[in-house]
């Protein structure tokens, strides 16, 4: 997750700087704009985004609102992580070391797992966003009373999907009844409380890619700040280091999706593909070489920073696909792997 990424910022929307009332400020120090190219010769850090408060609790909560408005796409980056470091219990109360990646994200890190509670109102969010594009298409047709606009067929199931594959759980689907009014709000009945009525509105800019939710359930007002698009057919929802991706379908099309069958990914397992994007410029083994766990097998510089990759186990070099000096993109193939003999 930490490894450089080059590309043009093909969008680029940091939070506005804000004067607080206490004199404070929140402010994003930056030298690049929407268009530019990040390329593997430079320093990857693309802003410094900064806050202030009179006290810890009050700055980290100025700091998730301004992450929570930065709005960034073309390359990868670290929003997600810092997101989900804000809402650290361990951050939060200051108990931190220069070890505090180490000690929580051994394994590296791989976005926020969303809470079951806030999952379900995230998908409530998703089918809001689908049911208000239903209203929008609607009122471009001639034929207002199509099937799939009846105001009579408010219950949506919104399956949540793997975003590579298309996979999903049907234990994991959320089934709602949802009525859009005329002012733009909708009311949303979901289990496990279907009794309750929940109300949401949502300030949607279409030139925008955020949008600002406040979700009322049980007398209780709840404001997202998050990203939303729609690709094909899926919905995607980014907020506070969890991404989600969820088909939202009338429950008799819904019922149909166990027998699409999800997208299968390659086996890579026998290659060395490249973590990011830079040059070879070390190549310590030749095709036929038996090579041992943690044994380096090249390196590569990116952004002024050489990275070695190791062997993950003892094996064969079956065919070299690149040699020293090439300009490698993320994920291409340098090796392939065999057995040892």
């Amino acid at each position: 997750f930490f490894m450089p990424a080059i590309g043009r910022l093909s969008l680029y929307r940091p939070p506005a700087e804000q004067t607080h009332d206490d004199g404070t400020i929140t402010r994003n120090d930056t030298g690049v704009g929407e268009g530019d190219v990040i390329s593997i010769y430079y320093d990857p850090m693309i802003a410094k985004l900064c806050s202030w408060g009179h006290d810890r609790n009050a700055a980290i909560g100025r700091m998730q609102t301004a992450l929570d408005a930065f709005t960034m796409r073309g390359i990868g980056h670290n929003i997600p992580f810092l997101s989900a470091v804000m809402e650290h219990d361990r951050f939060i109360s200051g108990n931190i070391t220069t070890a505090f990646i180490d000690e929580e994200y051994q394994d590296g890190f791989r976005g926020v797992t969303a809470s079951p509670a806030r999952k379900r109102h995230l998908g409530m969010i998703m089918a809001a966003a689908a049911c208000d594009e239903m209203h929008r298409l609607a009122s471009l047709e001639t034929a207002p009373t199509h099937p799939r606009h009846d105001d009579n067929s408010n219950r949506q199931i919104v399956q949540f999907a793997n975003a590579e594959t298309g996979a999903h759980d049907a234990a994991e689907d959320l089934s709602i009844a949802i009525t859009r009014s005329n002012d733009g709000s909708f009311r949303i009945t979901a289990p496990p409380e279907a009794e309750t009525d929940i109300h949401l509105v949502f300030d949607r800019n279409p030139s925008h890619p955020r949008l600002h939710i406040l979700l009322t359930e049980d007398g209780v007002t709840t404001q997202y700040l998050c990203e939303l698009w729609r690709q094909q057919d899926r919905w995607h929802l980014y907020y506070r280091g969890i991404s989600l991706c969820a088909h939202v379908r009338a429950p008799h099309i819904a019922a149909l999706a166990h027998h699409m069958k999800p997208v299968e990914r390659p086996d890579t397992s026998n290659m060395l593909l490249c973590p990011m994007p830079g040059s070879l410029i070390k190549l310590f083994v030749a095709e036929g070489d038996i090579v041992e766990a943690g044994q380096t097998l090249c390196i590569v510089e990116a952004m002024k920073m050489e990275n070695a990759l190791i062997a993950e186990k003892r094996c064969k070099i079956e065919k070299l696909f690149s040699g020293e000096g090439d300009i490698l993109s993320v994920d291409a193939t340098i090796m392939t792997f065999a057995a040892a003999d």
